[in-house]
């Protein structure tokens, strides 16, 4: 059962110091899973294999809590935390930080972790003469959260402060994945942009209908260039963190996008909408290029 859960099955005469760490991983995960353990610690088992190992891998540890036995999973994905966690434990620096509901430790960890607004987490230009302050995730009726279902609207709300008047300049937003791939919004491709940036204002860029695979984590980035469309004002940066929960079957949502986008390593194009502190808008469609 060991052997056939693991899948190494063709790899049992080979000395374990020649495995991968992934292989490591499985043999010993598929051991300690089928010893039946009082308690049973997990640490980022889920971040090797492929997708049948970790459903395997889940369903394991389902079927151990279920039988009564405590599983201590440790994680930074967030989403199979929800999935699976009904208590969660949040350490930083090696001190006990937050012991709560698994819903408001995550939540409280993916609001530290987005852009707080306060001067240390500006991210700044080259030339300091712009900087984003920080950034706000909100759903279609203007709530905050950092938890989202497949097929929701998400608006990245997304605060700076421009030192000086720049002209006409071009920005690019993108929600991207572990794997780097991402869906991305740019306006050096769209033709459209602000007549100006000055002092402190926000641009919105809303996608609808999160074309985004549930129990999963996801990086929301910017970057910025000047009007020349060649001086790179600031680097792509991180700039938020939030959560697809639930699934395709309990919202009835279905996109051929969404079973494609783990597996895609390029960008994925959406139809979105661009805001601006001066009232203006503008809707793209991508796929109309």
């Amino acid at each position: 059962e060991i052997v056939d859960f693991s899948g190494c099955a063709r790899y049992l005469d080979t000395p374990v110091k020649r495995y991968s760490s992934g292989m490591k991983v499985r043999l010993g995960f598929a051991v300690a899973a089928h010893l039946e353990p009082e308690i049973l610690i997990i640490d980022e088992v889920l971040a090797v294999g492929d997708a049948e190992f970790q459903k395997k891998c889940i369903g394991k540890m389902q079927d151990v809590a279920g039988h009564g036995r405590t599983i201590l999973f440790v994680s930074h994905n967030m989403a199979s935390i929800q999935h699976l966690c009904s208590r969660c434990i949040l350490l930083k620096n090696g001190e006990l930080a937050q012991d709560a509901g698994t819903n408001e430790v995550v939540q409280s960890h993916l609001k530290e972790m987005s852009m707080p607004e306060d001067e240390g987490a500006h991210i700044r230009s080259f030339d300091g003469k712009f900087s984003i302050t920080h950034t706000i995730l909100r759903n279609e009726a203007g709530q905050e959260g950092t938890s989202f279902r497949p097929g929701d609207t998400m608006v990245i709300e997304m605060h700076y402060d421009a030192q000086e008047t720049i002209p006409e300049p071009y920005f690019w937003i993108a929600i991207a994945s572990s794997g780097n791939t991402s869906l991305s919004a740019s306006m050096l491709l769209d033709g459209v942009r602000p007549s100006c940036v000055e002092g402190r204002g926000f641009i919105r860029l809303k996608f609808r209908n999160l074309p985004l695979r549930p129990q999963n984590s996801y990086f929301v980035r910017a970057g910025m260039r000047y009007k020349d469309s060649k001086t790179l004002v600031f680097p792509t940066s991180e700039i938020s963190f939030f959560n697809v929960i639930g699934s395709a079957m309990e919202t009835g949502f279905h996109s051929p996008v969404a079973d494609s986008f783990l597996g895609n390593s390029g960008g994925i194009d959406v139809p979105y909408e661009w805001e601006f502190s001066d009232g203006k808008r503008f809707a793209f469609n991508p796929l109309n290029r």
